[in-house]
Formats: C-alpha cells, structure tokens, sequence
C-alpha cells in the first residue's frame, strides 16, 4: 500500500512542479533569463537538499525524510494561496525540497523492503504511474477543470504527502542493500580468484576474455555524465518552450500536451516493466535521436496539433534513457548513493535551465542549437569510449 501510495504522491509533487513553472511564465510575464534563473534555482533546491538529506537515506531514515516533504508541501500551498509573483516563486522552490525528500523516502524504502532483483521492475513500475497520473494530472487541469485553481491540486497534494508518511512502514534494520554490496563484492573476489587458480590462466583467449570483461564495464562516473548531458539538453529546450511558444500556443493547450506526453510515457514504461533494460547501446543511440528531435523540429512544435507529439517522443525517449541509466547505476552502487544519480540529473537541469535562458536572447540561431548538439555527443561518447 505504502509504494501506490508514494508513488502517487510524488506523481502530483511532480505535477506541481510542472503546473508552477508554466504558472510563472505565463501568469507573470516574466522575461526568458529570469524563468531560467527561477527553474534553475528550483534544481539548485532540489540538489542542496539532495546532498543534505542523503545521509538520512543512507541510513534509512525513511520517516523523517517523508515528514520533510509534508511540512515543505503544507508550507508551499500557504504561499501559493497569496498568488504573488515572489510567493509563488518561494513554493516552487520549496517544492523542490519536499520532490527530494520524498523521493529519497520512497527509494530508501523500496530498497530496503524488497529483493534487489526486483528493483529494477520497482522502479519502472514507479515511474511509471507516475508519468501517467501526472500527464492526466495535467489533462484534467489543461482541459476538463480548466479554471479550477491550482490550490485545490495542492491541497490534494498534501493530503497524500501525510497519507503517505502514515502508511511508510519503519526500517529498523537495512539489509537488502548491504547484502547486494556484499554479494557484488563477493563476486568481484571470485572472478579474480577464480582468474589466479584457473589451469587456464595461460591461455591468451581466457586472459582476454576476462579483461574484456572489466573494460566494457561502465563506471558509475559514465552513467552520471550521462545523465547529466541528457537532462540538460532536455531542460534547456524545455525552459525554452514556454518563452519560446507562450505567444502562439494558450498556456492551458500547453498543459494540455504536456499531459498527453507525460501518458504516452507511461504507456511506454508500462510495455518495458516486463523486462529489466540495462542495453547501454540503446540508451546511447536513444541520446542522440532525442538531441536530433529537439533541434529539428522545434519550429513545428509551434502548430498546436504538433506540440504533443514533439513534447511526447522526446519525453518517451528520456524514459528509455533513464530506466536504463538508472537500473545499470543501481546495479554498480548497490542501491547506495542513489542521491548522486539524482544530483546528477539535477545539475543537468541547472546548467540546462541557466544556458536556455541565457542563449535566447539570441533567438533561435544556430548559436542556441550549438549548446544541445554538443552535450548530445558528449553523452554519447561517455557511454561509448
């Protein structure tokens, strides 16, 4: 009960994020480099208290760090019920800090209370109800209840931060973690034991084939540059999107499509959940595809029939890439550390939202296109060389 309960917690968490951002700048008016400033002062937020909160994590203090996220949330809808430009800001921060939070909390917790063979399914079925009940989420307040205020999505968003740390059951022992770090490290001693007291260790072929072995291992320094490129490229043409579109496209059209692609990316994790995806080929390839998209067809993202479909693909291709990182992360770190992971992609989101808002004031030149293309192949090549 506790992981449904989580997950859709943190799934509107998440919609708040989404729903503050496009309320700022349309509501607001504000120019392109101080909505880069705001969104990245959200991931600033988010990594601080990643990097504060991560000992909590690691030591399995689930409870605490879910009662973090109900004081900053019930904090952040005080603040949004003043409907000012500065107010409005402060709980889209705080919003950060409840998102890290209860993250951490839900993590921690799966971990711990399952098999570490099932938590790559964990994570992709995690992922995915919280894709797809954001992106309704977002339909509901874009389409059906457009009008209906944002505080009422708050209030809710309170009511299952508490429902959530009440049904958080206690971890008063870590194993499952420890016990993965161990048998990873057994395996380790064996595979060189095994290398030194093998007849076949004269033989080239074998000698080979076990040192093949450790240089296609990718290290946990790969997979977060990795990360870290894909969601800046990702961020920094997604800051762009409300500055670039808000004078051709309603802000309700972009919640709009922004929630159709949020359920076609769950629908995609829905059809992955059935297999544990750690190809790094695929996440490599699937990183340019995504860099190509977003350059090419930018401008017909301004036709509001395309705007769905340009935000869902590249959304649906960030999911691949992700699950995949993720699980082959989680897999090299034994599910410790996990908080690096996050920081990773959230300084990605930082550098991301800061160059957006910078690089626009050259308009859609070839010198803001230069930013995405090159993070694009440096992802690449971390996850090949």
């Amino acid at each position: 009960m506790w992981f449904f309960i989580g997950t859709i917690s943190l799934s509107f968490l998440s919609f708040i994020n989404s729903a503050l951002s496009t309320y700022i700048a349309y509501n607001f008016h504000v120019s392109s480099q101080v909505y880069g400033f705001i969104t990245a002062m959200w991931s600033v937020t988010f990594i601080l208290s990643n990097k504060i909160l991560s000992p909590l994590s690691d030591s399995e203090d689930n409870k605490l760090l879910s009662s973090i996220s109900v004081i900053t949330m019930a904090t952040s809808f005080v603040l949004l019920y003043v409907h000012s430009f500065l107010s409005v800001t402060i709980a889209f921060l705080l919003n950060a800090i409840s998102n890290s939070s209860s993250t951490l909390s839900l993590t921690t917790t799966i971990f711990e209370m399952n098999d570490s063979s099932q938590w790559s399914k964990k994570s992709i079925l995690q992922n995915m109800i919280s894709y797809i009940t954001r992106g309704v989420l977002l339909i509901l307040i874009g389409g059906v209840f457009l009008g209906l205020s944002l505080d009422i999505f708050m209030l809710i968003a309170v009511i299952l931060s508490i429902l959530f740390f009440l049904s958080l059951p206690s971890i008063p022992f870590g194993f499952e973690r420890k016990f993965h770090a161990f048998s990873q490290s057994f395996n380790w001693i064996n595979f060189y034991l095994g290398g030194f007291t093998s007849s076949d260790l004269i033989s080239n072929s074998y000698y080979l084939k076990k040192f093949e072995g450790i240089r296609k291992s990718k290290s946990s320094i790969s997979i977060l540059i990795a990360i870290l490129g894909t969601t800046l490229v990702g961020n920094y043409m997604i800051t762009a999107l409300p500055i670039v579109l808000r004078s051709s496209v309603p802000m309700h059209i972009m919640w709009l499509s922004n929630g159709v692609a949020y359920v076609l990316m769950g629908l995609v994790l829905l059809m992955l959940s059935s297999t544990k995806v750690k190809s790094l080929s695929l996440a490599s390839f699937s990183i340019l595809i995504r860099g190509a998209w977003f350059i090419f067809f930018l401008d017909a993202a301004r036709n509001p029939q395309f705007l769905p479909i340009y935000i869902a693909f590249s959304l649906i291709m960030y999911s691949i890439i992700n699950s995949t990182l993720y699980n082959y992360f989680v897999e090299l770190t034994s599910g410790y550390g996990n908080h690096s992971y996050y920081m990773a992609r959230e300084v990605g989101n930082l550098i991301g939202s800061v160059l957006s808002g910078l690089m626009l004031t050259f308009g859609e030149s070839p010198i803001f296109f230069s930013i995405p293309a090159i993070i694009t192949a440096i992802s690449f090549a971390s996850l090949i060389i």
